[in-house]
C-alpha cells in the first residue's frame, strides 16, 4: 500500500468525520479514498470470467469485466470507478464509499439462486444514490407501456458517508458550490428498484477477446423513489443524516409491492 493511503486521524476542511469515513485510507492531502475508487495497480488488460454476484442476480451464469491489481497498491485515481466493486455494491447492498453494509442486505446474493423474472428490489429501508454523473434525460422503461424511470450508475452511499461528502468532496462541491445551492445534484431516495447489468467493452480486449460482450457496471433504475436536493438533504438530520425524512417530489410507480 502507498504512503499516500495511510489513515490519518484528523478531519478534513475540519469537518468531524464519521467512523465509517476514518477508517478509509487517505490521499497525501488527507482526502478520504472510498471503497470503489481503482487505484494505479488495477490499470491494464481486464480479465472476462463468470460474475457469482451476477449469477445471483440473474438467476443464471453471467461473465464480467474485472481488472487487474489489488485495491490500496499504487495511487488512488480518484476519477475513476471500479468496475467490479462498483457491482459488488449494487448488488450485495454496500455503500460505494465505506464499503458498509446498508439495512437489508440481502446475503444470499453471495451464492447463486434461481430469482424470478428480474423483479424490482424492494429494499426494507430507503437507500440513497447520488446522481454524479448528472444523468438528467437518462431513462428507460422497465416495462411495457409503463412510465420513464431515471437511469443511474452511481452506487449506494450510506446517509453517513453522503452526508459527510456533500460538505467536504470537491467533486461534489465543485467550483458552483452545487452542493450548498442544491441547484444541480440531485439524491436520489430509493424504495425499489431495478439493477440493470450492463455490457461493456474495454479498448484493452479486442472484439476475438469479447465476442459476446461481458457486464461491466450494474445500473440502478428506480421504481419507487423521492428526489432530494443536498441542502434539503443537510437539514434534514441536523448535522447527524439519521431519523425521518420529509416526502419531497414522491414518485411511487411500483404498483406490486
Amino acid at each position: 500500500m502507498s504512503e499516500d493511503s495511510t489513515p490519518k486521524q484528523v478531519p478534513w476542511r475540519g469537518v468531524p468525520m464519521p467512523p465509517s469515513v476514518a477508517a478509509l485510507p487517505r490521499t497525501a492531502r488527507g482526502i478520504p479514498i472510498s471503497y470503489t475508487v481503482c487505484w494505479s495497480s488495477e490499470v491494464g488488460k481486464p480479465r472476462v470470467k463468470p460474475d457469482p454476484l451476477l449469477a445471483a442476480l440473474c438467476g443464471h451464469p453471467r461473465e464480467a469485466i474485472f481488472w487487474p491489481g489489488r485495491r490500496g497498491y499504487g495511487q488512488p485515481l480518484l476519477r475513476t470507478g471500479h468496475e467490479a466493486r462498483q457491482r459488488e455494491g449494487v448488488i450485495g447492498g454496500l455503500c460505494q464509499v465505506c464499503a458498509g453494509k446498508l439495512p437489508g442486505a440481502d446475503l444470499r446474493l453471495w451464492r447463486p439462486q434461481p430469482r424470478p423474472a428480474d423483479p424490482p428490489w424492494r429494499f426494507p429501508s430507503p437507500r440513497w444514490i447520488a446522481d454524479l454523473r448528472n444523468a438528467r434525460g437518462l431513462e428507460a422503461q422497465v416495462e411495457a407501456d409503463g412510465p420513464w424511470l431515471p437511469v443511474l450508475t452511481d452506487g449506494w452511499t450510506c446517509e453517513q458517508c453522503l452526508g459527510y461528502s456533500l460538505l467536504t468532496c470537491p467533486a461534489l462541491l465543485g467550483e458552483t458550490g452545487r452542493a450548498e445551492t442544491g441547484e444541480e445534484l440531485r439524491l436520489f431516495r430509493v424504495r425499489s428498484a431495478k439493477l440493470v447489468p450492463i455490457v461493456g467493452r474495454p479498448a484493452e480486449l479486442t472484439e476475438e477477446e469479447l465476442p459476446n460482450g461481458a457486464v461491466g457496471l450494474v445500473e440502478v433504475v428506480p421504481t419507487d423513489y423521492d428526489v432530494v436536493t443536498p441542502l434539503e438533504f443537510l437539514n434534514l438530520g441536523q448535522g447527524s443524516w439519521s431519523g425521518s425524512y420529509p416526502e419531497v417530489s414522491r414518485c411511487p410507480v411500483d404498483k406490486a409491492a
